[in-house]
């Protein structure tokens, strides 16, 4: 498997308004995963109805416990923002706004300041977004900072090879 080993951050907007190409967000997540990439949030492509019990069997396979069960958010602050810290790769759509689809993508720009390696980070947007997307996001100039429109999912897979290698 060409992507074995590679840990794989996937933002998207979900409190703020489910990305409209969600299911889109899910198959690029199963197509990674299939590549032997390991989604490490991988409770963020599943419905409302599992995503909370996906992250908790996942915090419990890394050891981990829920200290906030009814309040979640305190966890899944915790959660996510470590796993941008251990993530090789951060694949972002940016179809919505999000307030923390922001704070991830920033997190993971400042991995160096904070004495950790830098990744690459994908941010993907329909084509027809691309003149709504913030210009917080529009004016990251960075070398590890890729900005792709897209239509559809094979626009993605011709794409992600460029930055991924051997994909």
């Amino acid at each position: 498997m060409p992507l074995k080993g590679l840990k794989v951050y996937i933002s998207t907007s979900l409190r703020g308004g489910l990305d409209p190409d969600f299911k889109l967000v899910q198959e690029l997540a199963e197509y990674l995963k299939a590549k032997g990439a390991k989604i490490l949030d991988e409770h963020v492509v599943k419905d409302k109805e599992q995503s909370f019990e996906t992250l908790k069997r996942r915090v419990k396979e890394d050891g981990e416990k829920l200290f906030y069960p009814e309040e979640p958010w305190f966890d899944i602050r915790r959660f996510d923002t470590k796993w941008v810290d251990e993530a090789d790769l951060l694949i972002a759509f940016v179809n919505n706004p999000s307030l923390g689809v922001g704070m991830e993508i920033e997190r993971a720009l400042l991995r160096v300041e904070r004495g950790l390696n830098p990744i690459p980070i994908i941010c993907l947007v329909r084509k027809e977004k691309l003149d709504s997307l913030s210009w917080m996001v529009r004016g990251i100039k960075d070398k590890n900072f890729f900005l792709y429109a897209y239509s559809n999912f094979q626009d993605i897979l011709r794409f992600l090879p460029r930055i991924i290698p051997h994909l």
